[in-house]
């Protein structure tokens, strides 16, 4: 590992430990629970909150929830992609429009992550983001 990915890991580290856990379990239950019984509107719900709160979650999180929890539906990518915080971790397992709307497709992350902080993760497509 190099020294810049280890001070990127570094950093993704103290975000998460800055972040109330109290709050982020609250989140992450409610995607979970909206995942679990195929309810888009309690993820768009718990997104409403990561955004209000500054929550961020990981990319193993986003990786669980979306493929090993509940039906594997698009609409769950829409909801917790835009808060993966280390969302160049995603590239490992994230489909074709994951790839695309999220992390970058495969252009090089050298390119994309030049600096600390690295850029947030995008919003994804306009006319797919959730109210909120």
């Amino acid at each position: 590992m190099s020294v810049f990915q280890q001070r990127l890991r570094d950093w993704v580290d103290a975000q998460f430990n800055a972040t109330d856990t109290t709050l982020r379990a609250e989140i992450e239950s409610l995607y979970v629970l909206g995942a679990r019984h195929n309810l888009i509107g309690t993820m768009e719900e718990a997104l409403k909150k990561a955004k209000e709160n500054g929550v961020f979650v990981s990319a193993q999180f986003a990786r669980r929830l979306c493929w090993g929890i509940g039906l594997d539906m698009w609409q769950k990518s829409h909801t917790v992609f835009p808060r993966v915080l280390n969302w160049w971790n995603t590239r490992s397992f994230a489909n074709s429009m994951e790839l695309c709307y999220y992390a970058g497709f495969n252009d090089d992350l050298a390119l994309l992550i030049q600096d600390i902080p690295p850029p947030p993760p995008k919003a994804g497509p306009p006319y797919h983001r959730p109210s909120g």
